[in-house]
């Protein structure tokens, strides 16, 4: 149970769902997303007694990223498993 999120090289989010969820900002589409707009997507997903599983995929390192860290905040609950792909 859970979506994808991909930080783009500009640093916006593009989030990529497993499922049919439904947000303000539109699943299914490449529009960029918000943090608050992904913490909305977390909030109203439901969870039927499982964690929330979010990949984070990147086009550059996190490191670098000036948005993802707000990201990391709004996503770091303890119901929520996140996992990170990262190329050698």
């Amino acid at each position: 149970m859970g979506f994808a999120v991909h930080v783009n090289a500009n640093d916006t989010f593009t989030v990529y769902s497993l499922n049919t969820w439904h947000s303000s900002e539109g699943v299914h589409t490449n529009k960029p997303f918000t943090v608050a707009g992904i913490k909305e997507l977390v909030l109203n997903s439901p969870q039927l007694g499982n964690p929330h599983g979010i990949l984070i995929t990147s086009d550059r390192s996190l490191s670098e990223s000036k948005t993802f860290p707000a990201l990391l905040d709004a996503l770091f609950e303890p119901y929520i498993q996140l996992f990170y792909l990262s190329a050698k």
